[in-house]
């Protein structure tokens, strides 16, 4: 039981995961983590905390992150699907500042590897969509921010006919612009 299949994306350090399932006539099936095959692809994971959130068609969550003691994180839909984004805000990095998609579902069941120094948000495609994180590192209130969903430098193409239907929450609402966290000098070593 140990069939995971690890894909790089286009964006450096990141990875798409093929976890094993099976079904039958009973259900399904998942596993959707394991530390020693996870270290073997090259993702040294160590789960802090795990939770869940459930969101309505059109919800834009994101594009979050912690700009101290930055969180890796694991995600993955359990029901419905969503179109996930990730950002790479690593200056040093090859891709900096490059964003990729993914269809995340109940049916392909794929998860998405984001590690320090991305921003992740989502779009739910579906009612009642469940999205699971697994994070690696602790969780600071004080350094949890983001980007706004639309800032200009970022330019994420978010795939909704019409962005006077996206529900956003009062909270990424007030995320910062790009300017302003450049200001923050977050993940300069990274």
């Amino acid at each position: 039981m140990t069939n995971f299949e690890f894909v790089k994306t286009e964006l450096k350090d990141s990875m798409l995961i093929v976890p094993f399932f099976s079904g039958d006539a009973r259900g399904s099936f998942e596993k959707i983590f394991e530390k020693n095959i996870f270290n073997t692809a090259g993702i040294n994971f160590n789960l802090s905390e795990a939770f869940m959130s459930i969101s309505q068609k059109n919800v834009i969550r994101g594009m979050h992150f912690q700009y101290k003691n930055p969180q890796k994180k694991i995600v993955t839909v359990l029901k419905g699907e969503c179109v996930d984004i990730i950002v790479d805000l690593r200056e040093k990095s090859d891709t900096y500042l490059k964003y990729q998609t993914f269809i995340l579902n109940d049916t392909n069941h794929n998860l998405l590897y984001v590690p320090h120094g991305f921003a992740h948000g989502f779009l739910s495609m579906t009612d009642d969509m469940h999205m699971l994180y697994l994070c690696d590192g602790a969780y600071y209130k004080e350094f949890d921010t983001g980007i706004m969903f639309d800032d200009k430098v970022l330019d994420i193409k978010w795939p909704i006919k019409d962005m006077n239907e996206a529900i956003h929450s009062e909270r990424d609402m007030k995320l910062l612009s790009f300017e302003d966290f450049t200001k923050l000098d977050a993940f300069k070593d990274l």
